[in-house]
């Protein structure tokens, strides 16, 4: 009886030994070498929830998201309660488009916990793809509820705003996203696409201008909106020069609205799509 009760606990000594090297390992960003370590645990003991989850965490940072989902739902067998097992299936379906089954497990993971800013901002992202615009609406409003500085959630219900045409709060959300954080420099063309949508020409024409003037990669469809705001203030000369500009650098649409007002003379009589 000791020698079996020994040999438990030397066992168990290894299945520890090898989740807190997985652990470093994961937090070194060695990914590859965490994998081995979980999956060395879990031959060890298959019904691991931490190491299932940690092998599948490490999966997920590497874009094995198939099998993340795999080894997150064999942890949620062992861990039903994991709220975090549940927000992180959710993540990874959305990363290969499993939208209805991410809100699935994201709507789970919520019910275990409504505390976390992060649950409520991935299941509105995945409603946006599913054109579910009023939900997604609730969820951001919750995620910026829970964090008032998730720059992320405010360019997101900009979009969600942006797509039911109510473009003042877009404009308003986008320019609060940028202001929480510069990275998210879309949301500065997104900023002006939105005073665009609105019909605030002039002032689409000056963010438009101060985004081609970065030269960064908005430049082509920052000349074509700006193009197209110019036409509507009837000044056509300058949208054909940035409609050219614009075709030139590879912005098909440019080209297709610089081949039909500028060169065959046409009217323009459609109203110029806007995407979020």
């Amino acid at each position: 009886m000791a020698i079996v009760l020994l040999q438990t606990a030397g066992a168990q000594g290894k299945v520890d030994e090898h989740l807190q090297n997985g652990q470093a390992k994961y937090d070194e960003g060695n990914f590859k070498a965490a994998i081995d370590d979980y999956s060395a645990a879990l031959s060890l003991e298959p019904a691991n929830a931490k190491a299932l989850k940690g092998r599948g965490d490490s999966q997920h940072k590497l874009g094995q998201f198939a099998q993340a989902i795999a080894d997150y739902e064999a942890a949620q067998e062992v861990d039903p309660e994991n709220a975090e097992l549940f927000f992180n299936t959710g993540a990874a379906r959305i990363s290969i488009e499993q939208y209805k089954a991410a809100i699935k497990d994201l709507t789970r993971s919520i019910e275990l916990d409504d505390k976390n800013p992060k649950v409520f901002f991935f299941r509105g992202t995945a409603r946006i793809e599913l054109n579910q615009l009023k939900g997604a609406l609730k969820d951001f409003d919750q995620a910026i509820a829970l964090d008032p500085n998730y720059s992320e959630a405010y360019y997101n219900r900009g979009t969600v705003y942006g797509r039911m045409g109510n473009y003042g709060e877009s404009k308003t959300d986008f320019k609060k996203s940028v202001d929480l954080n510069p990275d998210l420099t879309e949301g500065l063309f997104n900023v002006a696409l939105s005073k665009f949508a609105e019909g605030n020409y002039a002032e689409a024409i000056q963010d438009f201008t101060a985004i081609i003037e970065k030269r960064n990669k908005d430049e082509g469809r920052a000349l074509f909106y700006r193009a197209e705001a110019k036409y509507e203030m009837k000044d056509k000369a300058g949208a054909c020069e940035d409609w050219e500009r614009a075709m030139k650098i590879g912005n098909t649409d440019a080209a297709e609205s610089y081949d039909d007002y500028c060169k065959k003379n046409k009217k323009k009589t459609t109203p110029t799509e806007v995407t979020f």
